[in-house]
């Protein structure tokens, strides 16, 4: 874990501005903690031991220096908590749209755009300041206490490099407990969502209960991921106390055997034993917040393939939709699932995609849409790679039905007018141009499809590609779950389109849209 990410700094944007002014409102409390400490060493030396009337000139100082103190440590807490919101608003921001237009479909997304991005706060706001200030503050200072005594400052230039030390141990067990929390928490997210979608199936089959086990356990070690995080978080602390504590002791030591053997003045020696606990102070407010800050961190490793990989905001104008070409192209996850396709569908050619369950039919139909990033090769439209294309345009002018369409909560109008602007009297023509004529318009439906069977939840998916006009269709299963009746009508619906010049490319199982295909792409298994 690399306790500062350039790539995060530059994506933070406004945060460099606001890094500056909590840096030098750092500087100001510093420069009035060695006013603060030279008054009081004067109030104490003149006064109390020196038996003179109370001099209001050091009291004053050190009141205004306590007010400036004071004065920059809020401003700076301030500070940093409305630059650490802007920051972390612009990365979720810049995360959503990443992850809209990217690959990615998990659950555990969700926890990384709420609790993940949080967390990053404190590393904007709190920790990256904090760690400009553990180099100029205890330098700083030190060059003042080397100024006044040079022993003191041998015994710090010794000591503070033990702080980073411990820092730097303690962090490699702090990276792989917050690693295996995000872990822990992630697969709670998944498992969650996964049960979501398969809950109607549950509850037919009468395991729904049956999976409270499975989240009890998840939550037992998510819990004991976090504690194990705690646990290394408390000792951290500990030693970094320890350490600063026994330094000051020994600090404090040496100029009590000065004062004593007449070495060392008594006001330089207070002051300079007030100060060095500033000195330590810089340095264990870093490690206080990186632990703070580390879950933040993780989540930052796991945004950024996000980011990285998703498709350009912008990109190159759709001149010609219809030329489509898959060059060396494979697709898949960790492992290819087909040999290198390499093909030119032509314009207004329907195209059936085969092969056995597994193979990457449905990847490479999404792959085609550019919506899943290729493992080797390309999609090229009119010569340009898909996902160099400019978004909205591209998405105008493609249809894409998968096995399991999103509706939407509402009616069938509703389903049908989703992105695509018709009256009743275009729904109801394409409602019987995909063998539902019978299905009302009023019926309703909602977010999982319930009102409509999976066979009329594709048609209808479908009859809205057929209100849009797209110029590229790409169907998965379009004929699964139907009937004979209602197979020729779709058959018949994409007949139609072909001859209007529209480009289809199927998934196809059943051997009539096979049959009916001008050229056949099967995909054959690569192990």
């Amino acid at each position: 874990m690399r306790p500062v990410d350039p790539e995060l700094i530059r994506r933070s944007g406004s945060i460099r501005g606001s890094m500056a002014v909590t840096v030098l409102t750092g500087l100001i409390a510093a420069a009035a903690s060695v006013a603060q400490a030279g008054a009081a060493a004067a109030v104490i030396t003149h006064t109390f031991l020196g038996h003179r009337p109370l001099d209001t000139v050091p009291l004053a100082l050190f009141a205004a220096a306590w007010a400036v103190r004071s004065l920059a440590t809020t401003v700076q807490d301030v500070w940093a908590r409305r630059s650490g919101l802007r920051a972390v608003a612009a990365l979720r921001q810049e995360l959503a749209g990443a992850w809209a237009r990217s690959d990615g479909a998990d659950a555990s997304m969700l926890a990384l755009m709420s609790r993940g991005i949080d967390a990053l706060e404190v590393y904007v706001a709190r920790y990256l300041p904090q760690l400009v200030l553990a180099v100029l503050v205890p330098v700083g200072l030190g060059a003042w206490v080397l100024a006044h005594d040079v022993w003191t400052a041998v015994v710090l230039l010794i000591t503070i490099p033990l702080i980073p030390l411990f820092m730097a141990l303690i962090g490699w067990f702090t990276d792989a407990a917050v690693t295996k929390q995000w872990t822990a928490v992630g697969r709670i997210t998944d498992v969650i969502g996964d049960l979501f979608t398969g809950l109607p199936d549950l509850v037919i089959f009468d395991r729904a209960r049956a999976q409270a086990d499975l989240i009890r356990q998840l939550g037992r070690d998510a819990t004991s991921a976090t504690m194990r995080v705690l646990r290394v978080s408390f000792l951290s602390s500990f030693a970094l106390e320890l350490i600063a504590t026994i330094s000051v002791a020994v600090v404090a030591l040496g100029i009590g055997l000065r004062l004593t053997n007449g070495e060392i003045g008594l006001e330089t020696g207070l002051m300079v034993l007030i100060l060095v606990p500033d000195v330590y102070l810089p340095l264990r407010l870093v490690g206080t917040q990186f632990h703070a800050a580390v879950e933040g961190i993780e989540a930052w490793n796991l945004a950024q393939p996000v980011l990285a990989g998703a498709r350009p905001a912008g990109g190159l104008p759709v001149d010609d939709a219809h030329a489509l070409t898959l060059e060396e192209l494979v697709c898949g996850y960790d492992e290819p699932l087909h040999a290198p396709l390499t093909t030119t569908i032509t314009p207004g050619s329907l195209v059936a995609i085969t092969g056995p369950s597994g193979v990457g039919k449905s990847t490479l139909l999404r792959t085609i849409a550019g919506l899943h990033a290729p493992l080797a090769g390309q999609v090229l439209v009119g010569g340009h790679p898909v996902r160099d294309l400019d978004e909205r345009a591209w998405f105008a002018r493609i249809g894409y039905v998968p096995q399991d369409p999103w509706l939407g909560h509402g009616t069938v109008r509703d389903a049908l007018t989703r992105g695509a602007a018709a009256d009743d009297h275009d729904c109801q023509a394409v409602l019987a141009a995909v063998g539902l004529a019978d299905l009302a318009l009023d019926a309703r439906i909602d977010d999982l499809g319930a009102g409509v069977s999976v066979g009329q939840r594709r048609r209808l998916a479908l009859a809205r590609a057929r209100l849009r006009h797209c110029d590229l269709l790409l169907l998965d299963e379009p004929t699964a779950a139907v009937d004979a009746m209602s197979e020729a009508a779709v058959l018949e619906l994409l007949g139609r389109w072909r001859s209007e010049g529209t480009t289809i490319v199927a998934v196809a199982h059943r051997p009539a849209l096979v049959a009916d295909a001008d050229a056949v792409l099967h995909l054959g298994r690569t192990r």
